[in-house]
């Protein structure tokens, strides 16, 4: 019984503190003047954030514009001069190793000297 008893004391606590909690109230409170100020300050920070987010819109699709403007003038040029692709670079050459035995005779005697 001893850890029902804790478990109802705990729960009893948490019960009067819900009870004693009181939401704030509303803005219906406050004064013409102030109801005003605060309708006209949200209406031009949702201005500011529609206004920024239509900046970062246009933004995003002036830079995407301008990458396929910028390829399509590339490939455009390619196509105006004709030039072809490059070509893979080749691999390397095998070098058959010659058997040569013949001696390397000096053109003057004084060389090895």
């Amino acid at each position: 019984m001893g850890m029902s008893n804790k478990y109802l004391a705990v729960l009893g606590i948490l019960l009067l503190g819900t009870q004693c909690y009181r939401q704030p109230e509303n803005s219906g409170t406050l004064s013409p003047k102030a109801q005003t100020l605060l309708a006209e300050k949200i209406a031009a920070r949702k201005a500011d954030l529609q206004r920024e987010c239509v900046n970062l819109a246009i933004e995003a699709a002036q830079i995407k514009v301008d990458s396929i403007l910028w390829l399509r003038t590339y490939q455009e040029k390619l196509e105006f001069f004709h030039v072809p692709q490059r070509p893979d670079k080749p691999n390397q050459p095998v070098i058959p190793k010659i058997d040569d035995t013949t001696p390397v005779k000096p053109l003057w005697a004084d060389t090895l000297q």
